[in-house]
């Protein structure tokens, strides 16, 4: 689990840099409609992601649980079901972008002159997510097969592939249009790099007959998924929708720049979520009943006290990071997300209720009503409010069914299925995080946090005394006993991983690290 966390993490680390930078220059080197008229397609086509009905995190959980069970047939008759079935789809996306350009650019608001460039933008991003779903099928069985490093190497090249391209196509001025067609290139390319890694990764894998069973089972299981896929849709992508239909597409951007900082919140929480979910695939398996306890104690207390650190860091310095970033035309979009961060930090900090039961499949059905209660929510909250309050509204409406349901749905279900109390949930995995996150705040004002600072270098200096202080509390207050020495112990074995991993190339590199790990 150590080295999928730090491989995620590193492809994160990379792919949150790439994304800093290129933000500013497609915003600024495509101007608020365009950028706007590219996010709004992008999010009307993300929509076809629901027709692999929950297949890609299905995959991911039966490849997980038959290869811990070294179930080789079985394994084979996954890989040509989840081939198949995505690369059917894939097709059918294709049908069903050409009824797409015909009909949605009506629906928006924006200048008729451009009606033609927005039919284009859904086209090639319809074309983009066609590629993508057998792409995200064999990432789903490389993350299953627990290769999460040449799953992250994947994201880490194309994301390098993809910075370079769309810098050079705004150089030469091939305006959104270039945009889409380098973006559609990349997709090509993440599908050859996914087939060649998973024939690395699995050489024992061989085509076999298509089993109708395990595509029933498969089905049975990955509808709960869709379910839940579908309610996480309509979170993420209505707002777009909402925006550019009630309050004009130009206003997209500035909402799309607090999106964007959710999304990198949600790149560093999901880190930990693939190799957690595979370890908890093996403890419920194994049918250790007490270890999957604890480890759901202990992720939940990890990934409270990670969810407050970015939380609290975006709402302390976001208006400031946003000033910088983009520039001081879009400041107004740290409201938004002060709103949206809120609903993300309780959200992601109870996530491991989720795990839980994903990784038991009979107790998984519930919360895939529950995220289509919540989706549907939000659609509704944030048409309402947004006639009201404009783009506070749409957040709004995303936040608070977020809120609702992380508080008193989800933990609700993972404590039936573990057997767990109220009791030991809130003294065992809350209380340590939500005192660390109280004096943390404390302590902050008391620095003076609030008081404005002037530049980036300032921006910096601050980041870094309040993650370390953070770092500080969270390692005295917010670990148990056993969380510390874990952490001890894992400080071993991760200098043992370097060594085994990279014994062949960079000696002295390798060398100079374990021993930093090893202090």
């Amino acid at each position: 689990m150590l080295r999928g966390i730090v491989s995620n993490w590193f492809a994160m680390l990379v792919l949150g840099v790439i994304s800093v930078i290129l933000t500013p220059i497609l915003i600024h080197g495509l101007g608020s409609l365009y950028y706007g008229m590219w996010i709004l397609a992008s999010s009307v086509v993300d929509y076809y992601g629901l027709l692999d009905v929950g297949m890609r995190w299905t995959l991911f959980r039966f490849v997980a649980h038959l290869k811990i069970t070294n179930q080789r047939a079985a394994l084979n008759e996954a890989f040509v079901v989840g081939f198949v079935a995505t690369a059917s789809i894939a097709i059918f996306v294709i049908g069903l972008t050409a009824a797409t350009v015909t009909i949605f650019p009506r629906f928006v608001h924006m200048p008729i002159a451009q009606s033609h460039v927005f039919a284009w933008l859904l086209a090639l991003a319809g074309l983009c997510v066609s590629v993508a779903f057998p792409t995200q099928f064999l990432s789903a069985y490389l993350r299953g097969l627990q290769r999460f490093d040449l799953y992250n190497l994947g994201l880490v090249v194309s994301g390098l592939v993809r910075a370079v391209l769309l810098t050079e196509v705004l150089r030469h001025g091939l305006g959104v249009l270039g945009v889409s067609c380098a973006t559609v290139a990349i997709g090509v390319l993440m599908l050859l790099l996914n087939w060649w890694f998973v024939r690395r990764a699995d050489p024992e894998l061989a085509w076999c007959r298509f089993s109708w069973r395990r595509m029933r089972e498969l089905i049975s299981y990955g509808f709960y998924t869709f379910l839940i896929n579908s309610g996480e849709y309509l979170r993420n992508y209505t707002d777009s929708l909402v925006i550019g239909r009630m309050l004009g597409v130009a206003l997209i951007t500035p909402f799309s720049i607090a999106a964007r900082l959710m999304e990198y919140f949600r790149s560093i929480m999901t880190g930990i979520y693939g190799p957690l979910t595979v370890q908890l695939v093996e403890l419920d398996g194994q049918s250790r009943h007490r270890d999957l306890q604890d480890a759901f104690l202990r992720s939940t207390r990890i990934t409270a006290l990670l969810s407050c650190l970015i939380g609290f860091g975006l709402i302390l310095n976001g208006r400031i990071l946003i000033r910088l970033w983009i520039g001081d035309a879009f400041e107004s979009s740290y409201i938004l997300m002060l709103i949206l961060s809120v609903g993300y930090l309780v959200a992601y900090a109870q996530h491991p209720c989720v795990l839980i039961a994903f990784a038991r499949a009979r107790n998984y059905r519930p919360l895939g009503w529950w995220a289509i209660v919540e989706g549907a929510a939000n659609l509704l909250l944030s048409i309402y409010w947004a006639r009201r309050y404009g783009l506070v509204g749409v957040a709004l409406g995303t936040a608070v069914p977020l809120l609702v349901v992380n508080i008193l749905v989800q933990p609700w279900y993972a404590l039936k299925a573990l057997e767990l109390s109220a009791w030991d949930y809130l003294s065992e995995a809350v209380a340590r995080p939500a005192a660390t996150a109280g004096l943390f705040l404390g302590l902050c004002w008391l620095a003076g946090v609030q008081h404005a600072v002037s530049g980036g270098f300032h921006l910096v200096w601050r980041l870094t005394w309040q993650v370390t202080l953070f770092g500080v509390l969270a390692y005295a207050l917010g670990l148990t006993r056993s969380d510390r020495h874990s952490i001890s112990r894992h400080r071993f074995q991760f200098a043992t991983l370097i060594q085994a991993q990279y014994s062949s190339t960079l000696p002295w590199a390798r060398s100079i690290i374990a021993d930093w790990f090893l202090l």
